[in-house]
């Protein structure tokens, strides 16, 4: 079975990135803006140490 536990840190990660930009008041999040925050938050999050 594929063990889903490494996402946790990344869906963490993301939501806090999302967030962020909320309270900076971007409540419309575009394709491009999606991107770069998920690239950003999985190269931090999925690691080798991480997992």
């Amino acid at each position: 079975p594929f063990n889903v536990a490494y996402f946790l840190l990344l869906k963490r990660k993301y939501s806090n990135t999302i967030l962020g930009l909320v309270y900076n008041y971007t409540y419309y999040i575009s394709k491009k803006t999606f991107l770069l925050a998920f690239k950003t938050t999985f190269k931090q999050s999925i690691m080798k140490k991480n997992i």
